[in-house]
C-alpha cells in the first residue's frame, strides 16, 4: 500500500509480525517438533538469526533489502546488463562456466523466493487498510496489552486462508532454494566478481547497483552458511521442519476463530 509507506501503522503490523517468528523460532519450541531432532542446538538458533537478520530485519534494514532484491532480479533477467558483468567475471571462474545458466536459474529462483516471502506482509497491510481507524486507534495502546495482540492476530486472520497457506508454501520454497548448496555456492562467486566488476565500470553501474548486490550477496551467503552447516540428509527434515513451524503458528492464531 503505496500511501501507508513508512506509516507508524506499517511499522507496527511489520515488527508485530517479526517478533511473531521470533517467539515461534525460540530454541525451546523448535525442540517440539520432531523433525528438527537431527539438526544441533547451535543450526536451529542460526535459523531464527537468518529469519530475524536476513529475511525480517528491522524496517530500514527491510526498505534497503526490498530494493535491493527487486533491483537484482531485474538485472538477473536483462542480459544487456548482465552480459558485461559475466564476460568479465567469467574468466576468472573457468571452472563453473558449464553451469553458468544453472547457477544463473538458481539464483533467480532464490531471489524470486526471497522476495515473495514478504507478500504475508503485503497481505496483511491490505487487511489494516479496510481496518484503518481501528489501527490507528491502536497507537496509544501499548504492545503487551492483549487489546493490542488480538487486534494485530485480527490482521492475520483477515487474510484468505488458501493464501497464507500458499505464502508458507513461498517460505519452504524459499529454503529449498537455498538448499542447493553446490549452485548457491556458484552464484555467490558469480555474484562477489560481478561486484568487483561493478566498482570498476562507475560510468556504467551506480552506487545503488553496487549496493543492491552487496546486499543480496550478503542475504545469499547468510543462506549458504546455514545450509553449509548441515549434511544433505539433513536438508529435508529442516524443510519439514519450517512447514511444521509456520503452520503450527497459523493454526493457533485461527483457533479462537474457529472456536466461534
Amino acid at each position: 500500500m503505496a500511501d501507508m509507506k513508512n506509516s507508524p501503522i506499517e511499522t507496527a503490523v511489520i515488527e508485530f509480525y517479526r517478533e511473531e517468528i521470533r517467539q515461534r523460532y525460540q530454541l525451546e519450541r523448535l525442540r517440539e517438533v520432531r523433525e528438527f531432532d537431527v539438526i544441533p542446538d547451535e543450526m536451529l538458533d542460526a535459523l531464527r538469526d537468518f529469519f530475524l537478520e536476513r529475511l525480517y530485519p528491522p524496517m530500514e534494514m527491510r526498505l534497503r533489502l526490498d530494493d535491493a532484491f527487486e533491483d537484482l532480479s531485474k538485472l538477473l533477467r536483462s542480459p544487456g546488463r548482465l552480459r558485461p558483468l559475466v564476460g568479465a567475471a567469467i574468466t576468472s571462474m573457468l571452472r563453473l562456466s558449464v553451469h553458468l545458466p544453472a547457477i544463473i536459474t538458481t539464483g533467480i529462483a532464490s531471489l524470486d523466493a526471497l522476495h515473495e516471502t514478504r507478500q504475508l506482509e503485503r497481505e496483511l497491510m491490505a487487511v489494516a487498510e479496510t481496518l484503518r481507524p481501528e489501527m490507528e486507534a491502536l497507537q496509544e495502546c501499548k504492545r503487551s496489552t492483549k487489546k493490542y495482540r488480538d487486534t494485530m492476530l485480527k490482521l492475520i486472520v483477515g487474510v484468505p486462508e488458501a493464501t497464507v497457506y500458499g505464502l508458507i508454501d513461498n517460505v519452504v520454497r524459499l529454503f529449498g532454494a537455498l538448499s542447493d548448496v553446490k549452485m548457491l555456492s556458484g552464484m555467490l562467486t558469480l555474484m562477489e566478481k560481478c561486484l568487483k566488476v561493478m566498482e570498476t565500470k562507475v560510468e556504467v553501474y551506480t552506487d545503488k547497483d553496487r549496493e543492491s548486490m552487496a546486499l543480496g550477496l550478503e542475504v545469499l551467503r547468510g543462506g549458504h552458511d546455514l545450509f553449509a552447516q548441515l549434511k544433505p540428509r539433513q536438508f529435508p527434515k529442516l524443510l519439514k521442519g519450517i512447514e511444521t513451524v509456520e503452520l503450527a503458528w497459523y493454526k493457533r492464531v485461527r483457533a479462537p476463530l474457529e472456536k466461534d
